[in-house]
C-alpha cells in the first residue's frame, strides 16, 4: 500500500537526478527540441482526438506551466461545457501522479472515460 509507494518514491528520488533523467531523454530522444510544448503539440494534433493532461504541482520534469502551455497549444477546452480536452494540476504531487495520488487519479480517469 502506501508504505510501498513511499519507499518507491524515496528510491526514485535517491537514485535519479533531474540532470541524469534529462541526459537520458536527450540521449534516447534526439535532443530537447523534440520535447518542447510546441513540438509535442504539433506531434499530438495528428493522433489525439481527446486528451486529459494531468500534472503534479511539484513536477520537476514537466512543470505545470509547461503542461498548461501544451494544453493551450492543443486547444484548452472547458469541462463544464462538455468539451473533450482537459488540463488538471494535482496538488502536492510530483511527476508520478498515478502513484502519488492513486485514488484521485483513478477516479479522475474513470470520470474522464465515462
Amino acid at each position: 500500500g502506501a508504505a510501498r509507494v513511499h519507499n518507491w518514491v524515496d528510491g526514485v528520488c535517491k537514485f535519479n537526478t533531474q540532470s541524469g533523467l534529462k541526459a537520458i531523454l536527450i540521449q534516447t530522444h534526439g535532443g530537447e527540441g523534440q520535447w518542447t510544448p510546441t513540438s509535442m503539440a504539433e506531434e499530438m494534433k495528428g493522433y489525439v482526438e481527446s486528451y486529459k493532461l494531468v500534472v503534479g504541482s511539484n513536477d520537476k520534469m514537466a512543470s505545470p506551466d509547461q503542461v498548461f502551455r501544451l494544453a493551450q497549444l492543443l486547444g484548452t477546452q472547458d469541462e463544464s461545457k462538455g468539451e473533450t480536452h482537459y488540463y488538471r494540476v494535482v496538488e502536492n504531487c510530483g511527476h508520478a501522479v498515478p502513484f502519488e495520488a492513486m485514488r484521485l487519479w483513478r477516479e479522475d480517469v474513470i470520470k474522464y472515460l465515462t
